[in-house]
């Protein structure tokens, strides 16, 4: 019996071996931003916005994720710079969450066969290492960890009736909304659950002290989100509703279709404007009717509904990001309610038939054709997967993937961009980052750091040019000041270039190299003391900077 069950295992086996190599993989993309630039401690995440203490100036930060900021910052006093430490903390993330899958389908279907094959669907499904191999992808794996322990929790009550495994769907709902905003939408589905399980509508006690706990932890994360986003809506209302509407769907379809049929070596696509009926949009449609429309048919119905409820909830609002980033990422929750779903349909137990002459397959006979496309699919998924890690090797690997497969997006043109400068390809670098502003005006990171490469080339005139408009557009933007202060003074403005500086430091008090910069501009001007005040400051806030301790004794 104990050897049986530890096939419930090789789900997770399976995920650590395939994800093992990613531990040798570098810092990408998001990841810069959020552990190598951010100076921020574990704690005060729970206070903040997601970017806030990185170099990513978004506007409004539409983004409460507090948990993921607090293991990755925690890990950053851990680990230091060092990746590998973050990339296995990320593999051991997703075992946990196969394994945890693995033992819900078996607790829902009883079939230690059907739970094992559905748990190494997930494991090895290609899109999973959009999240698993990038290592800013934690937001998906800790919110699916909160995720599936909420309902394993449920499930485990029904056969054990101790109010620990209450703790655990509370604890992981709360877990999950605060790693990722589409975990809080759980929500509906555990509530639905809680009405549809006859085990729950007979303990009308144990429901209504669940219902209360998940709408309090519900209501505190909405108030925290106002508190310090000052928002409750992840994006800006939409102007025309219809068009919105008509582009989740699509994006819903696709993503269905990406689950189901995921062979493909794609990472991106290019953002599209809002299009009319397409096929995307057909499949969309039709999987948000299908079970509705045989649900009364279908076996196991309360536990059916329940994922694929699971599946619609956690994907169709958020569909629309489809095109911003790699297609995986937003599959990870939702695969999880579709296999429950199919799991339930497929190996729960086969009512009798209506008549002697009803026909129907027999229970052995599409639990082996269950069986045999199961383990096709993932003999076919493996090479599929691992060509998909390899993109995440390093920013080469994925920036060049993402200006290859998505022409016009221009994240993909800014990030390849700046990989190049600092592999001294200017010509190159100018080319991209002209391109991302072309593509979108609105994008400010670009015009600045075009401005900084101009300005590192010689062309002052246009590196001014740029950086007044960036001013203009973010006037908080400290950098953009430091860079303009420079500009100033080689034009023979010294008193200009100081005021400048000066609200670079005002602006940004805790950046040490503004400082630094400042105490530069000092001593050029031949200002020693003032130098000297502004280096001590630097000194403050970064007292094991040997630089600044070398400028410090080289004053007069």
């Amino acid at each position: 019996m104990v050897k049986k069950r530890l096939l419930l295992f090789l789900p997770a086996l399976a995920a650590a071996l395939i994800y093992l190599p990613a531990i040798n993989y570098q810092f990408v993309w998001d990841d810069i931003n959020l552990i190598v630039h951010n100076r921020e401690t574990p704690l005060s995440a729970f206070s903040q916005s997601f970017w806030h203490g990185t170099n990513e100036h978004l506007g409004t930060d539409p983004y409460y994720r507090p948990l993921t900021n607090f293991s990755l910052r925690l890990e950053r006093l851990i680990y230091k710079h060092q990746p590998r430490g973050f990339h296995l903390t990320n593999i051991l993330l997703h075992c946990i969450v196969c394994l945890l899958f693995t033992l819900l389908l078996f607790e829902v279907t009883g079939s230690r066969t059907g739970s094992v094959l559905a748990g190494m669907v997930f494991s090895l499904h290609p899109m999973a290492a959009d999240c698993v191999a990038y290592i800013s992808g934690r937001t998906d794996l800790i919110a699916g960890l909160g995720t599936v322990t909420a309902f394993l929790g449920l499930f485990l009550y029904r056969q054990r009736r101790h109010w620990i495994y209450l703790t655990l769907t509370i604890l992981g709902y709360t877990a999950g909304s605060y790693a990722k905003e589409s975990a809080a939408l759980l929500l509906p589905v555990l509530i639905l659950w809680l009405f549809l399980s006859p085990d729950y509508r007979q303990r009308h006690k144990v429901r209504l002290l669940l219902i209360t706990a998940l709408l309090s932890i519900f209501s505190t994360w909405l108030l925290l989100r106002l508190l310090i986003l000052k928002t409750l809506l992840p994006m800006k209302p939409p102007a025309a509703i219809l068009p919105l509407l008509n582009s989740s769907l699509s994006s819903f379809g696709q993503q269905i279709v990406l689950l189901f049929i995921p062979f493909t070596r794609r990472t991106f696509i290019s953002p599209a404007g809002p299009a009319g009926l397409n096929i995307w949009t057909v499949i969309g449609i039709g999987y948000l009717l299908l079970l509705l429309s045989g649900f009364p048919l279908m076996r196991n119905r309360p536990l059916v509904l329940t994922g694929w409820f699971w599946s619609v909830v956690l994907l169709l609002p958020v569909a629309i990001l489809l095109p911003f980033g790699p297609l995986g990422r937003l599959l990870y929750l939702p695969a999880m309610g579709i296999l429950l779903a199919l799991s339930a349909l497929i190996y729960s137990p086969t009512k009798k038939p209506a008549g002697p002459d009803a026909p129907r397959l027999s229970p052995t006979l599409d639990r082996k054709i269950a069986f045999v496309t199961g383990v096709g699919w993932c003999v076919l998924a493996l090479p599929f997967l691992r060509q998909r890690l390899q993109v995440w090797q390093n920013e080469e690997t994925l920036f060049s993937r993402m200006v290859a497969e998505a022409p016009n997006y221009a994240p993909g043109h800014y990030n390849l961009g700046i990989l190049l400068i600092s592999r001294g390809d200017y010509h190159q670098a100018r080319l991209h980052l002209y391109r991302a502003i072309e593509l979108d005006s609105t994008m400010t990171v670009a015009r600045f750091n075009l401005a900084a490469l101009l300005q590192k080339t010689g062309d002052y005139p246009a590196a001014e040019t740029l950086l007044q408009r960036v001013i203009r557009e973010q006037p908080n933007f400290a950098p953009a000041y430091a860079n303009l202060a420079l500009l100033t003074l080689n034009r023979g403005d010294r008193k200009g270039a100081i005021e400048l500086q000066r609200r670079a430091c005002a602006l940004a008090p805790n950046d040490a190299s503004l400082y630094y910069n400042l105490a530069l501009l000092f001593r050029r001007l031949g200002e020693p003391e003032s130098a000297r005040q502004a280096i001590i400051q630097a000194l403050k806030l970064e007292p094991d900077q040997p630089r600044f301790r070398q400028f410090l004794n080289s004053l007069p």
